[in-house]
């Protein structure tokens, strides 16, 4: 039996995850992720679940909470709550 929550993921989240995984296929090895995907990782996270929003994008979750701290605002401390 499948567990949901019943929490949407904030809008965006599938075609970020295929931007990314474009990203890494094309990619040359030990790249760093480009800033513009991290930036958009970032608002999707902000904007909700943190941790379910970097496990949908295959990303990990201390690296986006650390970004998520470096974004500042109203941002910081969203990821510690997740």
């Amino acid at each position: 039996m499948a567990r949901t929550t019943g929490l949407a993921l904030p809008a965006g989240v599938k075609l970020l995850r295929k931007r990314i995984d474009y990203w890494r296929r094309t990619r040359d090895r030990r790249t760093a992720m480009p800033a513009d995907l991290w930036h958009e990782a970032v608002a999707l996270a902000c904007s909700g679940r943190a941790y379910a929003v970097a496990h949908a994008l295959g990303l990990n979750f201390e690296v986006l909470r650390r970004r998520m701290a470096e974004a500042g605002g109203s941002c910081a401390g969203a990821g510690a709550a997740d």
